[in-house]
């Protein structure tokens, strides 16, 4: 019996159902890996008792943590890398796994497969690297990865799971063995005639012919079903759109009605500015010619003065030369 690695496929669209992007094997298995199933319970009690029921909250998806070592050392036997740059091999396996991808803008979706009866669809969720080994130089010589990866399915598939009716019915089915034809698994899910079509369509699929590879999965659409809902979906969309248009209709009327508005009142405003501006003006040049009147007023009033000045000392001069004319004829008297 040959030894089977650990695989992860790539894939760009929720179902996993689709072209895959990638793979990636893991050169050497490991030793064990831990599964974690969890209940969240919520526990309450009610005041005066001890103790209560604890009762059922949720249940987190599925957990896988795997540990595994990349090794450059040649010294491991059976390692696929030998002879790969440590490092090299660690960004492959983050490229796949962890890095955005920018056709779906996020990682991608993974299968993880070993062996005939491991499959777990998945998304990375942690992944530690922490290198133990290096040359001389600094170049690591090996690495241990801890990854811990959520289990993922689509909503449909999640929906069939817990007894609920999907909207469109839909199912996946894993394909079992490599080599497997489309029309294979149709034949064995279907009786209707047209089934193979229906199948081709949900999946993307030009070549009836394509065979597929083991645990890969194909959408299978419910047929009787599925010419109702696309037309439901079509008069859904179209109502969308109508009720889209009309209320991008009613936003631009909105706006330009508001637009108007406010050039009407910017008008207003524009010609009151302008009005006052006029009256302050007017104002203004009122004052400054009741002060130049004013001024000119002050300026001849002082120069009036001036001369009533200039005239009485001239008058006291005629009356003091006069007075001493007086006294000097009187003195001659005598």
């Amino acid at each position: 019996m040959s030894l089977r690695k650990i695989v992860l496929i790539a894939f760009g669209d929720e179902t996993l159902a689709r072209s895959e992007l990638g793979r990636f094997t893991i050169p050497i298995n490991p030793e064990s890996y831990t599964r974690k199933h969890q209940i969240h319970l919520e526990n309450s009690q009610n005041p005066g008792s001890q103790s209560n029921n604890a009762r059922h909250g949720s249940t987190p998806v599925e957990e896988l943590r795997l540990e595994f070592i990349f090794d450059n050392t040649n010294t491991i036997e059976g390692n696929l890398l030998n002879g790969t740059e440590v490092s090299k091999q660690v960004e492959d396996f983050l490229k796949l796994t962890y890095k955005l991808n920018g056709d779906i803008r996020r990682p991608n979706f993974l299968k993880i497969i070993w062996a005939n009866d491991f499959v777990f669809d998945c998304q990375l969720a942690e992944a530690s690297v922490n290198y133990t080994l290096f040359k001389p130089d600094g170049t690591p010589l090996r690495a241990k990865i801890s990854a811990t990866f959520k289990e993922h399915k689509a909503p449909f598939i999640r929906v069939q799971e817990e007894g609920k009716v999907s909207e469109l019915g839909n199912a996946v089915a894993t394909v079992s063995q490599n080599g497997e034809r489309v029309a294979n698994v149709t034949q064995k899910a279907y009786t209707a005639a047209n089934s193979l079509l229906q199948v081709a369509k949900a999946n993307d699929l030009v070549n009836f012919r394509k065979t597929l590879n083991e645990a890969s999965q194909l959408v299978l659409p419910a047929i009787n079903q599925a010419q109702n809902a696309l037309q439901g979906g079509v008069a859904q969309v179209q109502n969308a759109a109508n009720q889209a248009r009309n209320a991008a209709q009613n936003a631009a009327n909105t706006a330009q009605n508001a637009v108007n508005q406010a050039k009407i009142a910017a008008q207003n405003a524009s010609g009151a500015v302008q009005n006052t501006a006029n009256q302050v003006k007017n104002a203004a040049q009122n004052a400054a010619q009741t002060a130049q009147n004013a001024a000119n007023s002050a300026k001849n009033a002082a120069e009036q003065a001036k001369n009533a000045a200039q005239n009485a000392r001239n008058t006291a001069q005629n009356t003091a030369q006069t007075a001493r004319n007086v006294a000097n004829q009187v003195k001659n008297l005598f």
